[in-house]
Parts: C-alpha cells; sequence; structure tokens
C-alpha cells in the first residue's frame, strides 16, 4: 500500500498512474540528456526531468512506436551513462527505470568510452 499525497488514504501500488508507480523519490531536473539504442537505431536528444537512484523521467520526441524496450541514458551534466528500461511512456513523457550505471569520466570499457567521446565531443 502507498499513501497518495494531499489524500491520506491508502492506495495500492497498482492503482497508481505508471508514473507515479516509484520506489525511491525523485529531484526535479531540468538537465540534457541522450538515449542511446544501438548502432542500427543511433540516438536522440533527450531532456531528464526527474531523477533518482532507480530511474529517471525524460522529455523527448522520440516516436514511442519506435522506442525499444531497452536504452542507454546518458546524463551528460554528471557524464554517467544509465543502461535502462522503458517502463511507460506518454506522448513525450518517458519513464525509466535503471538496471546499471557506468562512470564516463573514467569508463571501464571500449565501448563505454565510445559513448563518453560521442557525448562529450572528445
Amino acid at each position: 500500500m502507498l499513501k497518495r499525497a494531499g489524500f491520506g488514504v491508502a492506495a495500492p501500488l497498482a492503482a497508481l498512474p505508471l508514473s507515479e508507480r516509484r520506489v525511491s523519490g525523485r529531484i526535479r531536473v531540468f538537465d540534457p540528456g541522450k538515449l542511446l539504442f544501438g548502432s542500427s537505431a543511433g540516438n536522440v536528444d533527450c531532456m531528464i526531468t526527474d531523477i533518482s537512484e532507480t530511474g529517471a523521467g525524460i522529455l523527448s520526441s522520440f516516436e514511442p512506436a519506435r522506442l525499444p524496450k531497452e536504452t542507454i541514458l546518458v546524463y551528460l551534466r554528471r557524464r554517467i551513462a544509465y543502461e535502462a528500461l522503458v517502463m511507460w511512456n506518454e506522448g513525450d513523457r518517458i519513464g525509466l527505470r535503471f538496471l546499471r550505471e557506468h562512470d564516463l569520466v573514467r569508463p571501464a570499457t571500449p565501448g563505454l568510452e565510445a559513448i563518453s567521446r560521442l557525448c562529450t565531443g572528445h
């Protein structure tokens, strides 16, 4: 059971809209990011609107019908790449759940080095 803000009434998690089913609290931000879909699908710019340890909300003009279930979100300002699952999308809003986090300042693999170069221009 989860209490909805302002109502004081417990509601089952399944009764909440997908965009409100969060395990951890999110921080509001408005920072640029990139969604990477692999070599064949390329990448698109996005705006990160909220973030937590477990996921993020983003805005993107990417067509929802072409949105793969798995993606990489690059938080450009923090230079972190998150392997993520798309949990929901509503128009241009997308909810992601993080699977793994990777430091792009000190990339551990050649693939992460390539992502770092792509996103920083170095």
